[in-house]
């Protein structure tokens, strides 16, 4: 911006602050001005204001006498004064309080800015204190960005497990292994029509027990001895009976079957109680006596369905069939996780098959059970795994320090169960191919006690069945155990 500006036969007020540059003699002409002050004008010569304008105060200027050699700016009636047309600076009298005013355009006054000056000084110690922030910052920043990075360290450690291979050799090992017996049945049951038909004249029977409470002495009961119901049924004996004598004062019973005397449905009864007509007017009538057991039933005749040899045997043999296979679906569900067992020595077998009623009877329909179960003896795979490294390890194993690798080409023959001694033994062939167990939760929780990780090596090296370990910092520099577990990852390589 120009130090000065101008305008012609007119008064112009410009306000101006300190040039970047402090202006020499040369570029101010020689002009008087008045200096106004709040109380009584000050007037000043052009040395004292060339000396404010050093010194950086602002100014109002009202003229500025043109210079002989003006040099034309971008703008219009803005000129800038060539050093060469400066006057020779001669010292300059002060202007008396009591000096006329001067005409206009003959005179400059001076009048101090209102505003508060802005000196160099001041300048440098904003620039300084805005520096001093953006250190500081960035010194928080980098501390942050350190903290973030120290924390969120992670490691990585790459553990390889040993392998051994072993050849059993043709004829093999035979291995001993403790085994559980395990065990299931399952019930079947389904319902029939009988498709037979028959006359027929059939006698109801049924169970009923006999009560003695006459004496500690026995009786004889022969076969057909009658009992009689209170609606005066009678059903006889079907087979002779000695009633046992009371004990310590208790009746004593026997039970026994007896036969409706008359066949028909009529004697089809339930649960009541029975007399002996034989022991009537003796006092051995109401001292022996008969109570159903179960219902009398089976009394029939004439024409009816009876229960068919033909229909009741497919009927048990359909059932049979989903048995064994619902048998088997079941006891496979119910063998624990980690259990081998040898599925050619499992045995699905049949132990009932009823009806009911019986074949031959009289009935419209029937319903059909059939009963099977199953056992076998089953090892559990560790203890099968164990058994066979110490046998093939001998005296250098270590208890679960190795494993069974899945691609080992073992062959197994037949096996032979004990069940009194629970054990089974197995003939093996092929080879076997064993890996080092890496506990990995173990060895994360091992590894994150330390303080120091110059310490791993001592960790790792008790444990077999490792043969190499890496460890891996991220970022690589920061070479520390991290305290966070989320941070410590222990991976198994090959």
């Amino acid at each position: 911006m120009p130090l000065f500006s101008r305008k012609k036969k007119t008064t112009e007020t410009t306000r101006t602050r300190r040039a970047p540059r402090k202006p020499s003699m040369s570029d101010v002409t020689s002009t008087v001005g008045h200096v106004k002050s709040a109380s009584s004008p000050k007037l000043v010569g052009p040395q004292e204001e060339v000396s404010k304008i050093l010194e950086g105060d602002v100014v109002e200027m009202r003229k500025i006498t043109p210079s002989p050699t003006p040099v034309v700016m971008a703008k219009p009636d803005i000129v800038q004064k060539s050093p060469t047309s400066m006057p020779n600076t001669q010292p300059i009298k002060p202007i008396e309080p009591s000096m006329p005013p001067q005409k206009a355009g003959e005179a400059m006054f001076l009048t101090p800015k209102p505003q508060m000056p802005l000196t160099r000084e001041l300048n440098q110690s904003w620039f300084g204190r805005r520096a001093v922030v953006a250190i500081g910052a960035a010194v928080i920043l980098l501390g942050l960005a350190v903290s973030f990075v120290w924390w969120n360290a992670s490691m990585t450690i790459t553990v390889v497990p040993k392998r051994a291979e072993f050849d059993l050799g043709e004829k093999g090992i035979m291995l001993t292994v403790p085994a559980e017996e395990l065990s299931s049945s399952l019930v079947k049951r389904g319902e029939g029509e009988s498709l037979e038909s028959k006359t027929f004249n059939e006698k109801a029977r049924g169970t009923i027990i006999i009560f003695n409470k006459f004496s500690a002495a026995s009786q004889s009961l022969v076969t057909n001895t009658r009992f009689e119901t209170p609606e005066g049924k009678i059903y006889r004996l079907q087979k002779g009976v000695v009633v046992p004598g009371m004990s310590a004062g208790k009746p004593s019973s026997i039970e026994a079957v007896i036969i409706a005397d008359q066949p028909g449905p009529s004697y089809n009864i339930g649960l009541t109680d029975f007399t002996i007509p034989g022991f009537k007017g003796s006092t051995k009538f109401e001292k022996f006596y008969g109570r159903s057991k179960t219902e009398m039933t089976g009394g029939a005749s004439g024409e009816g369905k009876v229960i068919g040899a033909k229909e009741a045997q497919e009927l048990l043999s359909k059932l049979e069939g989903e048995m064994l296979v619902e048998l088997q679906k079941q006891f496979e569900s119910t063998i624990p996780e980690g259990m081998r067992i040898f599925k050619d020595t499992i045995d699905y077998k049949t132990i009932s098959k009823i009806t009911d009623p019986t074949v031959g009877s009289k009935s419209d329909k029937f319903f059909a059970e059939v009963r099977g179960e199953t056992k076998t003896l089953g090892i559990k795979e560790e203890i099968y795994q164990e058994m066979l490294a110490k046998a093939l390890f001998k005296d250098g194993y270590r208890e679960r320090a190795y494993r069974l690798d899945q691609n080992s080409s073992i062959t197994i023959g037949t096996v032979v169960f004990d069940y009194q001694k629970k054990e089974v033994k197995i003939p093996l062939t092929g080879g076997a191919v064993f890996v080092g167990v890496i506990p990995t939760e173990e060895l994360a929780q091992k590894t994150l006690a330390l303080d120091e990780y110059e310490k791993l090596t001592d960790v790792f090296a008790s444990y077999p069945g490792i043969s190499k370990v890496e460890a891996t910092f991220r970022p690589s520099f920061i070479k520390k155990i991290p305290s966070d577990p989320s941070r410590l990852k222990i991976e198994v390589g090959r």
